[in-house]
């Protein structure tokens, strides 16, 4: 059987090469030598999975990961020009830690339409302590401000920064082509099991840490042209409007791939690495573990009573696999927060999508 048989991505996500520049506390992929001795993806690997996600005949996304990939800036802008051959109409994003970032490089993604994400847990000194090298990622989203780019910023929620999560949108109020906010809970793989001082947070502590987030975007939007969008408060707008539940990504429907720079096939970068999760090889695909994701669900014990009974796209099915159980219902958490606010369409001054 052929693999655009059995695979037709419509979200194709590039480990560009396995090298980072930082050392973040929490790595998923820190600690595992084999992965980080690997050399950066081949464009014939980078080729064969874009025509692999184009043989569906449809327009797909394909993101830009490591690894940190401006470390393979020359790479980087070939596969985005082999992503416009193979398919003018895909859309494409980088997710970058922003510390490589230089203007020809920015003019060589803005020509293309790239999307830019900047992965940021705080203001400067959390950015240091969890990730490190912060001057240099503030200095990249400096250039970004300058050069009038618009970006996105995601932010991994722990232990370590979730007391401070409120002051993000004050730092992205100097920004006026910051564009959104996105929370990603910790996953409890990899270096997260490692170290010993980053945990998620409790419950409590999200809560709290979403009211003072929310208070504060209130008010940095109400002084800005264009607003900071908040991805949670999409998402619930988006399940309040539909009658059924739909999967929470495209890794649960099978229609999403990671693939790593030797041509490794997993649902989704989260999951790289684990045997449980491998989907064989471009060269050898192996589809018997492709629902595996979508089978991983919170209890509909803990949605009884829940505004979003019904209609909830649940958790990251990998967070859910890999975090205890305790932290199945961090996400509840957080729709349940944003549920309260009645009027927060109008409190954030944006229309939800």
């Amino acid at each position: 059987m052929q693999i655009d048989s059995i695979f037709k991505p419509r979200n194709v996500m590039l480990m560009v090469t396995g090298d980072c520049n930082l050392t973040c506390a929490y790595c998923y992929e820190r600690g595992d030598a084999k992965y980080k001795s690997r050399r950066p993806m081949s464009l014939e690997i980078a080729e064969k999975a874009l025509r692999l996600a184009a043989s569906s005949g449809k327009a797909f996304h394909v993101q830009l990961t490591g690894g940190e990939p401006t470390l393979e800036q020359d790479l980087v802008l070939e596969i985005i020009k082999k992503t416009r051959a193979v398919s003018p109409e895909s859309t494409i994003s980088l997710q970058t830690n922003g510390t490589l970032l230089s203007r020809a490089f920015l003019g060589q993604l803005r020509t293309h339409r790239v999307k830019i994400g900047i992965s940021l847990d705080g203001v400067p000194d959390v950015q240091e302590s969890i990730r490190g090298r912060s001057a240099q990622t503030f200095q990249g989203m400096k250039l970004l401000r300058e050069e009038g780019i618009p970006f996105n910023v995601t932010a991994v929620v722990s232990n370590r920064n979730v007391n401070k999560l409120k002051e993000l949108p004050f730092v992205l109020g100097a920004f006026p082509n910051a564009r959104g906010i996105g929370l990603d809970m910790l996953v409890r793989k990899g270096g997260a099991l490692k170290n010993d001082t980053i945990d998620l947070p409790s419950p409590e502590e999200l809560e709290h840490a979403l009211q003072g987030l929310l208070k504060r975007l209130q008010f940095v939007n109400s002084v800005r042209s264009v607003p900071i969008h908040f991805r949670e408060w999409d998402t619930l707008a988006k399940a309040m409007n539909r009658s059924s539940s739909q999967p929470f990504c495209e890794a649960c429907s099978g229609e999403s791939l990671a693939v790593s720079p030797s041509g490794e096939l997993y649902p989704c970068t989260q999951t790289f690495g684990d045997p449980d999760f491998s989907l064989g090889t471009l060269d050898a695909p192996d589809s018997s573990r492709l629902d595996k994701l979508g089978k991983e669900r919170i209890a509909l014990s803990d949605c009884m009573g829940c505004p979003l009974e019904g209609r909830c796209p649940g958790d990251c099915p990998s967070r859910l696999y890999y975090n205890e159980p305790s932290a199945r219902t961090l996400l509840c958490v957080m729709l349940r927060t944003l549920a309260k606010s009645v009027n927060l369409k109008n409190a954030l001054h944006y229309e939800h999508l």
